[in-house]
């Protein structure tokens, strides 16, 4: 079975065109969105970020951004008990990422609060993101849980599981096992280990971006 033919397989499977996937990835253009990398799911099935009560929180941000684009990401508190607004800065690096620090050692554990992300280089500072749940917690998410029997692995240090069957590499058998498994809970928990295509959850359209990445 040669490679084009397992890819196109694959890529009909997931509902997606050859001639579509082909391609790059659609230019940034001057306008653009953001969204915080989610690790979490509230008990409706939200998308939700926790972070640790410590200093050094990074919040990690995928953005259709130039790079080098300048952001400002608030985080509003959403509960009377504790009010709190921070408003770190982040800069869009390679493949629209970005990183929000904030040191939240005076916040305490449970905390719930909001994300809203602002492009800083426009003068009217116009919203491009935002994240309904987020909560403070005593640890950070460990490592991914195991799927199908075997712990995923990050080969490459990224923050992303591409090595999901744990053999030390990404290869055609990591995208199988996670077209098969992309529903399941342990990959809905950490959505920001299995979001390939940056753009806030986990689909088929990772899937196909996790083959691109073989």
């Amino acid at each position: 079975m040669t490679r084009e033919w397992t890819r196109r397989g694959l890529l009909a499977a997931c509902g997606v065109s050859v001639i579509g996937a082909a391609g790059s990835a659609a230019a940034a253009t001057d306008e653009c969105s953001a969204s915080v990398a989610t690790n979490a799911r509230t008990g409706g099935g939200e998308p939700k970020v926790e972070v640790p009560s410590a200093a050094g929180v990074e919040i990690p941000i995928h953005t259709t951004c130039h790079e080098g684009t300048e952001l400002k990401v608030e985080l509003r508190s959403t509960s009377d008990r504790e009010i709190f607004l921070y408003s770190p800065t982040a800069t869009v690096g390679p493949q629209g990422r970005a990183v929000a620090t904030v040191d939240l050692t005076e916040i305490d554990v449970g905390s719930p609060f909001e994300v809203f992300i602002f492009r800083s280089d426009r003068d009217s500072h116009p919203q491009i993101g935002s994240l309904a749940h987020g909560e403070v917690v005593a640890d950070p998410p460990g490592e991914p849980a195991a799927i199908d029997g075997t712990a995923p692995r990050d080969p490459d240090g990224d923050g992303l599981y591409e090595d999901l069957n744990g053999n030390g590499e990404t290869d055609y058998a990591d995208v199988v096992q996670f077209y098969e498994h992309r529903d399941d809970p342990a990959v809905a928990r950490r959505v920001d280990a299995y979001d390939f295509d940056l753009d806030g959850d986990v689909d088929r359209a990772d899937v196909v971006a996790l083959f691109e990445r073989v």
